[in-house]
């Protein structure tokens, strides 16, 4: 009965220990986000094509950081997680973030037309909690890109270096706007829950050193509702659904929310 009593504590233990050191993507204890409503959309591409349109005026932009936390439902498609354009027939890459199916899976950033960088992720995988961070700066074509806290990769385009991105288009998650026009999902519609996006103006300057690190990783623990999105605030900027998307309280525990 002892050795039984014994056996069941130590696997009680040991269960635990591995949700403290893995939990979504990231190692540590879960933090709770009090008083956060924390609404999280859900999309899942049946039907019509579903995406999320950011309600506000884009101003014109020459570098900015887009954050985000996303979860899977389905990792065998490439998923738009930010899409910004002028003309959803013509123009609309002036500022896309798409993770990438395939083995790697890849981040991929566009400006203007113009890829920026596409660099392979680590493995995101279905079910999970994810925040993921990407920035750039026109003066000198810097772009870093985040994952969970921990930097991927970071780098500069010369071909990037003095675009500018115009003002008074539209914005919005979940799909990418060349879609929009006929209706039809054609493989690049985020399938899973999307949460707490930020866009703001400003860059992350050397995202190699130690403080942008602790900073970055302050985003990824934290689950604040205000950082990082003068452009666009997930608490302040309204935002409209289409196709049946859904949207929910979630959970008051950052990382599974």
């Amino acid at each position: 009965m002892l050795v039984s009593l014994l056996l069941l504590l130590v696997t009680v233990v040991a269960a635990q220990d591995s949700r403290d050191e893995y939990w979504g993507g990231r190692k540590g204890a879960p933090q709770l986000c009090t008083q956060n409503g924390l609404p999280k959309l859900l999309l899942n591409q049946t039907g019509y094509v579903q995406y999320c349109h950011y309600m506000t005026d884009i101003p014109t932009i020459t570098s900015f950081t887009l954050h985000f936390w996303f979860h899977l439902l389905d990792a065998s498609r490439t998923s738009t997680m930010f899409n910004y354009g002028l003309d959803e027939g013509r123009n609309t890459n002036n500022l896309t973030v798409q993770l990438e199916s395939g083995f790697p899976q890849c981040w991929r950033l566009e400006v203007n037309d113009v890829l920026v960088t596409r660099v392979p992720s680590p493995l995101v995988r279905v079910g999970e909690w994810h925040h993921a961070l990407v920035s750039w700066q026109s003066l000198t074509g810097q772009w870093s890109v985040f994952l969970d806290g921990d930097l991927v990769e970071s780098g500069s385009s010369v071909e990037s270096r003095g675009l500018v991105v115009p003002g008074g288009g539209n914005a919005v998650s979940g799909q990418h706007q060349n879609t929009l026009h006929n209706g039809e999902d054609v493989g690049q519609g985020l399938e899973g829950w999307m949460t707490l996006l930020q866009l703001s103006r400003k860059p992350l300057y050397q995202p190699d050193s130690h403080a942008i690190k602790q900073y970055v990783k302050f985003l990824a623990t934290s689950c604040s509702k205000d950082v990082g999105g003068d452009i666009i605030g997930w608490r302040v900027t309204p935002r409209k659904g289409y196709g049946g998307i859904m949207e929910t309280p979630g959970t008051q525990t950052c990382g599974y929310f």
